[in-house]
């Protein structure tokens, strides 16, 4: 067959572009490291390896959820370890105020210290992470497990605790909780029998002391206003128990309880008393305070509010030691999930090689018998465009 000088030189432009385009990929493959450069080399193997690219991708998130959960978990721990020394403290003043021989200015001093303290384990309960989130908040991580006030000289706490802890995922269908809430460590206290007053009137309102047990044995009681000087109480059954007279800031006594009331009132105005059988600590700790300093309390009933403080304490301490044991085990369970992650990591990433990386010896063998064939086409093409038929002559 005859070739023309036309053809001749399409057909080993031909073979040299192949040639350079199976070296280029060669090339572009060693320095990439990956064999398949475009899903046309490999569509199955191109898409598997996507498919496990996702699944460490979302392996990262699930890594950064475990670096939160561990960040939140190490700020509890060492909050509740402060909220372990401030609620040891308390507890030994109110074993101090319990000393009857105290005198009434020591009991102020105490008194004192018992609403800073106080104060300052309502900040450690209001505690934010770093990324501003409250610690203790439960699901709703936006409000405040604890709303401090302050009402003249008195300051109270509104308790708002959210049982519902938060979760994040740490794997697939694997979640942990974000940490103990305030309700964990503050909300499950005991409160012996105490009662609490409520009123939508004006009047300030001091919470009802128990001096004797015998007899204040009903579930509540209603006081109503039957004039602007005298008072009518009856329990919760509607027995009237007691018609008193009234006088702003005077103490009185009822059915076992004493209190007192402050204000002008309307006749008509009521205060509902209900017995409360779990009582927040901040209000124990705040009652104690103030009884401390109310001169109309006798020295028998400071001393009955500060041992209930000091058993009050007891509980609290004792939750938050539960608390850090329950915490260790979850920092124990972060560190389990975070090890399993990184082992799911390796896999995958050797997944993601298998699917795409290349054999480098393979690849370099390759790449030279790619040389040495593009050399040897350049040759033949050179030495056999350079024949002429002027050489035979």
């Amino acid at each position: 067959m005859r070739i023309s000088t036309n053809q001749f030189n399409q057909l080993n432009q031909s073979r040299m572009m192949q040639a350079y385009s199976a070296l280029g990929k060669s090339q572009q493959q060693i320095a990439t490291g990956k064999e398949q450069l475009s899903m046309a080399d490999s569509p199955y193997r191109t898409a598997a390896a996507m498919r496990s690219k996702d699944v460490l991708r979302q392996n990262e998130r699930f890594t950064e959820n475990l670096d939160r959960l561990d960040n939140r978990y190490a700020s509890q721990d060492s909050t509740i370890q402060s909220i372990i020394s401030a609620a040891t403290r308390l507890r030994d003043l109110s074993l101090k105020a319990s000393n009857q021989t105290m005198s009434a200015d020591d009991q102020r001093v105490v008194a004192t210290e018992v609403r800073e303290l106080t104060e300052m384990i309502v900040n450690f309960a209001n505690s934010r992470d770093a990324d501003g989130q409250f610690l203790f908040s439960g699901f709703d991580n936006r409000q405040p497990p604890v709303k401090f006030t302050e009402d003249g000289e008195n300051g109270y706490a509104v308790v708002a605790f959210d049982d519902r802890e938060g979760q994040l995922e740490v794997a697939n269908d694997t979640f942990l909780s974000t940490g103990l809430t305030a309700a964990e460590i503050f909300g499950r206290v005991d409160a012996g029998g105490a009662f609490q007053a409520t009123s939508e009137s004006e009047l300030l309102l001091g919470q009802p002391i128990v001096i004797d047990d015998s007899v204040a044995t009903a579930a509540g009681y209603t006081i109503t206003f039957t004039a602007p000087n005298a008072i009518e109480i009856a329990d919760d059954a509607g027995n009237v128990v007691s018609n008193l007279p009234y006088v702003s800031g005077e103490s009185f006594v009822f059915d076992g309880m004493r209190m007192s009331l402050s204000g002008a009132p309307t006749v008509g105005d009521e205060i509902l008393i209900k017995s409360s059988q779990v009582q927040d600590m901040f209000s124990r700790a705040f009652s104690m305070s103030d009884a401390l300093r109310d001169e109309t309390l006798t020295s028998g009933e400071r001393v009955r509010a500060a041992l209930d403080l000091v058993g009050t304490m007891d509980q609290v301490i004792g939750s938050a030691s539960d608390a850090l044991t329950k915490l260790g085990t979850r920092m124990s369970r972060v560190e389990q999930q975070r090890e399993y992650n990184l082992d799911f990591d390796v896999y995958l990433q050797d997944r993601i090689q298998d699917f795409e990386g290349v054999d480098f010896a393979e690849a370099i063998s390759q790449m030279e018998a790619e040389m040495t064939t593009l050399q040897a086409v350049q040759k033949s093409y050179s030495r056999i465009a350079g024949l002429s038929l002027f050489d035979q002559i």
